[in-house]
């Protein structure tokens, strides 16, 4: 009896320490990226009351002018991606913008 007490002991301990040791593996590691990023991302520069957004594409400068107060929630940006906006919920003065790319 005693000899499967310590062994029910022994494998219980095993599995703890097996999981402990999977845990600290599953948060280190190394991520290989292969490629290149060829064009950066676009700028965003507050003037006023709008927000003027420049993206370099295909070796051409693009430039849009989106007002801070625009009603419309969704502006294309020449194939580039679109812009989107709203109000911060329960603070109407406060502007989200979103630029996302194709």
């Amino acid at each position: 009896m005693k000899t499967v007490r310590i062994v029910c002991l022994l494998a219980i301990g095993m599995i703890f320490a097996t999981a402990a040791q999977a845990q600290s593996r599953a948060s280190t590691g190394t991520i290989h990226f292969v490629g290149q990023i060829v064009e950066g991302g676009c700028g965003a520069e507050v003037q006023r009351a709008q927000v003027e957004i420049s993206c370099f594409r295909d070796g051409v400068n693009h430039f849009q002018r989106v007002a801070l107060n625009s009603s419309d929630d969704v502006h294309s940006m020449r194939h580039i991606g679109k812009i989107t906006q709203r109000s911060l919920a329960g603070h109407p003065e406060l502007q989200e913008m979103t630029i996302s790319y194709h």
